[in-house]
């Protein structure tokens, strides 16, 4: 039986690691209007017909100095409606909002070097060479940033010369039940990135809610030089990381949460997490590690309660547990437990079929995509 211990104490072991690496709550920098530096908000979106006003009505609301923050839409050949809802919207801006058509075959196209980029890679490599803001910020256009979003992304730049990337939390609206156990799994997986990141780890962000600043991107080489990924966001943030003078962090902040839609069904859900994992794999042995240690966690404590020895599950949820709590706390709102339930069935249900679901290609929107 010490062999379903082993792998669950060292899950509970690095629970406790970042439970006591973000004891300490970040606070948000006191930067006056005029240091704010310009930000460009970057979206791609494609086949976002239905969510694509309600976000860009959000960030076109955001309180922001007038004329130091602007959009740009890059238009990825939606079939829909998309890009003609953005254009309605841009017209009304005054200026403040731009919609770009990806071409189909952008790779001859200045602004797109001739590395093989596709996807969201593509259309977010296609728009930055417009971007007039000195920090970029990323969201996705099935997401509602509150009003503060853009001010809490961007003002710890000014603050600090040498920040790179800052990403921020994303949660789904905590109803139906099933989008309430997603909150306590991304809750769980920010706060765990985040703990690596107060530790010096800065082991991935969300490109739905990332901001890097437009010199570190340029000396990243940009998506032309990160190359094509199924999780373009991720490869993003750890180049950045990896660059001399400038550093990467994922921050647990209230003013840094944005809000996101919910993955409709279990099979969406293990797809997207699919994606998750094929593109973080490309970050490395420390990554396999993690990776490694999680799947045999959840695996070592479900063979053993079922051959009757509870414990090692309890002390695997208790973990689980233990991290949501300092995820509350980071963020300054109180999660959804009464979905705790679901969402240890949904974690254990996708951990333990991902290694099986990275055996197939990965697709998403209608692309088929190399495992980077």
């Amino acid at each position: 039986m010490s062999l379903f211990w082993l792998p669950v104490l060292a899950y509970a072991l690095a629970a406790l690691v970042a439970f006591v690496a973000l004891r300490r709550r970040d606070a948000p920098p006191d930067v006056p209007d005029d240091r704010l530096p310009a930000v460009t908000v970057v979206v791609a979106a494609r086949d976002e017909a239905a969510t694509v006003a309600a976000c860009l009505g959000a960030l076109l609301a955001q309180h922001y100095p007038a004329g130091r923050l602007d959009v740009i839409l890059a238009d990825d050949g939606s079939a829909d409606a998309t890009g003609g809802i953005a254009r309605e919207i841009a017209a009304g801006s005054g200026g403040r909002m731009r919609v770009l058509d990806v071409p189909e075959a952008p790779s001859g196209a200045p602004e797109v070097p001739a590395a093989a980029l596709t996807g969201k890679a593509c259309a977010l490599a296609f728009a930055i060479p417009h971007a007039a803001g000195e920090v970029l910020l990323f969201t996705d256009a099935d997401c509602v940033p509150p009003p503060g979003w853009a001010r809490a992304l961007a003002a710890p730049f000014a603050a600090d010369a040498r920040l790179g990337a800052l990403g921020g939390p994303a949660f789904v609206h905590p109803r139906p039940r099933f989008a309430a156990a997603q909150t306590l799994d991304l809750a769980l997986g920010t706060a765990i990135g985040a703990g690596a990141s107060a530790l010096g780890w800065a082991a991935s962000a969300m490109g739905n809610n990332l901001a890097v600043r437009r010199s570190a991107y340029d000396a990243a080489g940009g998506f032309a030089r990160v190359g094509a990924s199924v999780t373009e966001d991720h490869a993003l943030f750890r180049a950045v990381a990896a660059l001399s003078g400038y550093d990467a962090r994922l921050a647990l902040r209230p003013d840094l949460v944005t809000v996101t839609r919910a993955v409709p069904t279990f099979g969406a859900l293990l797809r997207q997490r699919q994606r998750w994992a094929a593109g973080g794999l490309g970050g490395g042995p420390a990554v396999w590690t993690l990776y490694g240690l999680v799947f045999t966690a959840h695996l070592a404590a479900l063979v053993a309660a079922a051959a009757g020895a509870w414990a090692p599950l309890g002390l695997k949820v208790a973990a689980d547990v233990l991290v949501l709590a300092r995820a509350q706390q980071g963020v300054g709102r109180r999660l959804p437990w009464g979905a705790f339930g679901l969402f240890e069935i949904v974690l254990f249900a996708y951990v333990l079929a991902t290694p099986l679901a990275l055996l197939r290609p990965v697709t998403w929107k209608a692309r088929r995509y190399a495992r980077r």
